[in-house]
């Protein structure tokens, strides 16, 4: 038997472009949905820019991120929200019970 893992990106990618047949494979689990990338800046940078950035992003009208979200499989586009650790914990919670390490990203 064999098995594999496609996220979501990835999948909608492949469908675009012809290259994912889904009558090939059996979707057998489904995770709750995981957050995209964070955007950061760097902690050394002076507050008021980092506010600045912070609010700017935060601001963005989902039509805005559409014109992105397109390339990233954000559907559907929707505002961006402030974030914490915690956004990710469920993500550091499979690294863990994986035995994952940066060294395997």
């Amino acid at each position: 038997m064999e098995a594999a893992e496609i996220n979501s990106q990835q999948l909608a990618s492949a469908q675009a472009e012809g290259s994912f047949d889904a009558s090939k494979f059996r979707q057998i689990w489904t995770s709750d949905p995981i957050p995209n990338d964070p955007i950061t800046v760097s902690g050394k940078l002076d507050q008021a820019f980092r506010d600045a950035v912070a609010q700017a992003l935060l601001k963005l009208k989902p039509a805005d991120i559409e014109k992105v979200g397109a390339f990233l499989d954000v559907t559907p586009p929707g505002p961006m929200i402030a974030v914490t650790s915690e956004t990710y914990q469920p993500l550091f919670d499979l690294a863990t019970a994986l035995g994952l390490t940066e060294k395997d990203v």
